[in-house]
């Protein structure tokens, strides 16, 4: 479909531009006729972000080429109740108060976003970092995030939306924020009956290269152990090199965290970048910028 992952739901399958183990698969388009005709409605686009930053470190070459409404939404984007809260990961990112880094952040998110053709949509759930929660308050925390993407799954009034959320990467890895976004998203799109919703996991970055370098398990095996009943299938999108550049601009965005990520001794665009060139080798001669993203069937 030429250069574009627009409407990338058909049928509820999603067709990439090509894959690892399909080379020179064309994803097809709607025909003008087909885009004129009222049954084919358009795709929403619905991108769940714990933090600022995941949905453009995991996918964002896919946010950036989709062509329709197009939403990243973060859950954890409320500032502490405590206004001079500082956590180490604060003073990483050069910020001298928790009000800082939250309104910055939050701004920096909107900027990237604006760049990737997004609306950016922030609710109001306070970082892991800044409070320390029970069993019970996670139970709730779970409950009201599948409320609301249950409400943002209904706000399409039936038209077709695409929701890619965040996967899993073991108890030890996983992100305490990352991991109640994905056990909602899994609920949300398991328990509800939105037959004009189509759920996807994506690897979320950097932990996807940092928990599978050793190629000890794969994620989709991870993600249906997690899961129990769960059935994925992968989808390795072959992204557009302007798409890809996009993604990479949009990382830079976070100067924040670009900078925190420096003091650890990683130069995260670059990594993502070299993550993306290397996720989905082609031909030595050739090499694609690629996403993955996970099925749920």
């Amino acid at each position: 479909m030429g250069n574009k992952l627009a409407r990338i739901v058909r049928n509820g399958l999603l067709l990439a531009l090509g894959g690892c183990a399909t080379q020179g698969a064309g994803m097809p388009e709607y025909s003008q006729k087909e885009a004129a005709t009222p049954e084919v409605q358009e795709t929403t686009l619905i991108v769940l972000s714990p933090h600022f930053d995941d949905a453009v470190l995991s996918v964002g070459g896919i946010i950036s080429a989709f062509d329709g409404p197009k939403y990243i939404v973060t859950f954890f984007a409320a500032p502490p109740t405590t206004v001079h809260y500082l956590t180490n990961w604060d003073v990483r990112s050069g910020f001298n108060n928790s009000t800082e880094a939250n309104e910055t952040r939050k701004q920096e998110n909107a900027n990237a976003a604006n760049l990737l053709g997004a609306r950016a949509i922030n609710l109001g759930y306070v970082d892991n970092q800044y409070e320390t929660r029970s069993d019970s308050d996670n139970t709730s925390l779970i409950n009201s995030i599948t409320g609301d993407i249950t409400q943002i799954i209904d706000s399409v009034n039936g038209a077709p939306v695409v929701v890619i959320g965040p996967a899993y990467f073991g108890d030890k890895v996983t992100h305490a924020d990352h991991l109640l976004v994905s056990q909602s998203f899994v609920r949300a799109i398991t328990t509800t009956s939105h037959t004009n919703a189509h759920g996807y996991f994506y690897e979320d970055l950097p932990y996807t290269y940092t928990r599978f370098g050793d190629g000890d398990i794969t994620l989709d095996t991870l993600l249906a152990e997690r899961y129990d009943g769960l059935h994925l299938t992968k989808r390795e999108i072959a992204l557009p090199e302007r798409a890809f550049s996009a993604k990479i601009e949009g990382i830079n965005l976070y100067s924040s965290q670009t900078k925190a990520f420096e003091s650890l001794g990683d130069n995260l665009a670059y990594s993502i970048f070299h993550f993306g060139m290397n996720r989905c080798p082609q031909s030595p001669l050739s090499p694609k910028p690629f996403e993955v993203i996970h099925e749920i069937n």
